[in-house]
């Protein structure tokens, strides 16, 4: 079982909202940007001043000494963003507000293949329109007191720094002139040595907090199971009072497969967190590991009564059967999942040692001859979007966001102006026009995220999350960025991928009548929720020279069913509202050359590979480039200066082409 250990710290905020949300509006947008890693948008609701105050409360230090440590939360800002977010298939959960040590606060749940299970609370400012704390179940404290006791411990700087804090005992900086060489050793990557560290330890520093949990992440990661037994039991001994007990109890007793302290361990969690269906989840697969379906089919039921979309539940009921060789059961309870939510598709493998037994059952076979059918007949799957949307009404009911218009931006970068849309005229920022006479290539840019276009455009990014789009600039290129209805004062109400393509189409239509622009060589391209939109125009067979989708969603339907954005406006179980939101069943209407990039840690790179089979019997010219070891935002800076070169080369003649080569070199050298 993986650790339970999480730190997690935010970074300065780019502006205040214009509206003060509800609690439950405000967790849900944050739920939103979690899922889909919008770090832009969770800094702008992070109050990093009240944060700091929090950080240093009791301390007084020398002003140039507070200066320096405020330097260092400003400098090392990107890498606290991704510690907030986690794995990059991390899910989240916004669950409830709820008291937690005497704070309130908005308790989300946190799954993923790399940290397991943790709990995160927000606190809230006191007007709720920013939280100022994280309270982190894992560690069982607030992050501004984890990241107080970093200062202490693990600063790089040398003793004298520590000594002139107000209240440091010199016990203290004994501790941290040792435990820091601990923190630099683990940084490194050498987990062996931090614990050789530890070891050296004189009794009463093992004891210490901060090196128990350095100690117990070191034996995780160097792989010595046996001493990450003992590094759990050592803490439970130390801190039996820690608010993080019960998750570190668990955790061990899952170790040691003794199941009747799991079970006790996780009704300990359930009684700390105020009760949580999906503690039934894990419940039901622990009765499945000691044998006993008929008690896991009994806590996967008591998880769905709570919350029917926890889709976990519903595999572990197929698990429960498959366990009793109840091969009819095992169909019936997919066929219960797929009547629940249409857009899930059992594919088991014969050689999957799982699946095999099943499949040579003759329910199986029987199962198998009922899905022979093509989930994506011929002719459905070649209908452009906009012939499938006729005739359907969306029965989507999203709000309208802020009335305030986008900022000014600087003049000499980008202008601020209006095009017309078929709910009226939406606001873009749109470059200068070249001073020549010539007729220029053009990019429509669809932002990342919900809620519009803002400064971000044109401040300075980050290497590892460059959402700026200014690599199109920066080449010469022209460059739109429209937004959409409901956005920032426009006309109409936010859809989620549906009106919103023909928003995207209309600034298509518009940048192509302005005189400096060769309307031959306009190109779509977008991030995130843009680089759905992107995909989804070129279903719709936009009149453009090529379609760019960075970590767009190719199956909104898979989306939403798992808990979509936080800001689903339909009923996510209606299957029609999500297929026709999802440029997976249109590949085969694509008629420009469409290029999809997404980091393998994303949760899409199955979705694409599959459209990207369904298009290559289609014979349609659509790729998917998944690139190993980068996530859903570490792509962009590269391909998208890769892109805007390809584009610059481009002379419009015959068939837009972007080697794979190139790609891979581009992703090579960033």
């Amino acid at each position: 079982m993986l650790p339970i250990l999480v730190a997690l710290v935010l970074a300065q905020p780019v502006g205040p909202r214009s509206e003060r949300p509800s609690r439950a509006q405000f967790a849900a947008r944050l739920e939103g940007f979690m899922q889909t890693g919008d770090t832009a948008s969770i800094q702008s609701r992070f109050d990093i001043e009240a944060f700091r105050a929090r950080i240093f409360t009791g301390l007084n230090p020398d002003p140039r000494i507070r200066k320096g440590v405020e330097s260092g939360i400003e400098k090392n800002r990107g890498q606290i963003i991704g510690r907030l977010l986690g794995s990059p298939d991390a899910h989240y959960d916004y669950l409830k507000p709820f008291k937690w040590n005497g704070e309130d606060i908005l308790l989300f749940r946190m799954v993923s293949d790399e940290v397991g299970f943790l709990y995160l609370g927000l606190v809230l400012e006191p007007s709720g329109e920013k939280f100022v704390d994280i309270a982190n179940f894992g560690t069982g404290e607030l992050v501004s007191k984890s990241y107080r006791r970093t200062l202490l411990f693990l600063t790089n700087q040398n003793l004298s720094f520590l000594q002139r804090f107000a209240g440091v005992s010199p016990k203290t900086v004994e501790i941290a002139s040792r435990i820091k060489t601990m923190g630099a050793q683990m940084t490194a990557g050498n987990y062996a040595e931090a614990l050789e560290s530890y070891e050296a330890l004189p009794p009463k520093l093992k004891k210490d907090k901060t090196a128990q949990l350095v100690r117990i992440q070191a034996a995780f990661q160097a792989g010595l199971e046996d001493e990450h037994q003992r590094a759990l039991r050592d803490f439970l001994r130390f801190f039996p009072k820690d608010p993080s007990g019960p998750f570190k109890e668990f955790e061990y007793a899952f170790m040691h497969e003794r199941w009747s302290d799991v079970r006790k361990a996780l009704s300990r969690i359930d009684t700390l967190i105020g009760g949580d269906p999906y503690l039934e989840i894990l419940l039901g697969n622990v009765e499945l590991l000691d044998d006993r379906p008929q008690a896991a089919r009994a806590a996967y039921l008591r998880a769905l009564d709570e919350d029917p979309d926890l889709r976990e539940a519903r595999f572990g009921l197929v698990d429960v059967a498959m366990a009793e060789r109840n091969y009819a059961g095992v169909v019936k309870a997919m066929n219960a999942f797929t009547a629940y939510d249409h857009m899930v598709v059992f594919t088991p493998e014969r050689e999957d040692h799982f699946w095999k037994p099943f499949l040579e059952s003759e329910a199986g076979k029987a199962w198998q001859i009922r899905q022979g059918r093509n989930p994506w007949p011929e002719e459905a799957g070649r209908k452009p979007l906009f012939v499938a949307r006729r005739g359907f009404v969306t029965k989507a009911e999203g709000g309208a966001g802020s009335s305030a218009p986008p900022p000014e931006p600087p003049p000499e970068i980008f202008s601020r102006m209006q095009f017309p849309a078929p709910s009226g005229k939406h606001y873009a920022y749109i470059t200068p026009p070249p001073k020549d006479r010539h007729r220029h290539p053009a990019v429509v840019w669809a932002h990342g995220g919900f809620g519009g276009i803002d400064r971000w455009f044109w401040e300075e990014a980050e290497k590892a999350n460059d959402q700026t789009a200014a690599a199109f600039r920066e080449a010469g290129l022209v460059l739109m960025i429209p937004s959409w209805r409901g956005e920032q004062g426009n006309p109409g109400r936010f859809e989620l991928f549906y009106g919103e393509v023909d928003d995207l189409l209309a600034a298509v239509r518009w940048i192509k009548k302005q005189p400096y622009v060769d309307p031959k060589r306009v190109y779509i391209a977008g991030h995130s929720s843009g680089g759905t939109l992107a995909l989804l125009a070129a279903t719709a067979q936009a009149d453009v020279r090529a379609v760019f989708s960075f970590g767009g969603a190719p199956d909104i339907g898979d989306v939403v069913s798992e808990g979509g954005y936080g800001n689903t406006p339909y009923d996510r179980r209606d299957a029609k509202e999500s297929k026709l939101r999802s440029a997976l069943f249109f590949v085969g209407a694509i008629h420009r050359p469409t290029f999809y990039f997404e980091g393998e840690r994303s949760r899409h790179g199955p979705s694409a590979l599959l459209m990207q089979a369904l298009a290559k019997e289609a014979g349609v010219p659509f790729r998917a480039h998944i690139l190993e070891g980068h996530n859903h935002l570490d792509i962009l800076y590269p391909l998208t200066r890769l892109v805007a070169k390809e584009i610059v080369l481009d002379d419009g003649k015959g068939a837009f082409t972007l080697d794979a080569s190139k790609i891979g070199k581009a992703i090579a050298v960033e």
